[in-house]
């Protein structure tokens, strides 16, 4: 296997809450994402999400960069 896809996760999850507003509809989505190891004092991870249904955000993007110490 390449060293690059020991190195790198990638994630599907659902999640679903309540809603904080009575009568709204609970949020549902959909997420994907990947958490990558650059080198041993640094790594970079990032995730999207698409609504499921009219009780949340349409979408919704982050990326991130981790130091280790």
């Amino acid at each position: 296997m390449p060293r690059i896809f020991s190195l790198t996760e990638l994630l599907v999850w659902y999640e679903g809450r309540g809603a904080m507003v009575s009568g709204a509809k609970n949020p549902q989505e959909i997420n994907v994402g990947f958490f990558h190891i650059l080198n041993k004092d640094y790594s970079i991870k990032g995730s999207s999400f698409n609504r499921l249904n009219n009780g949340g955000p349409d979408f919704g993007l982050n990326l991130g960069l981790v130091r280790w110490f």
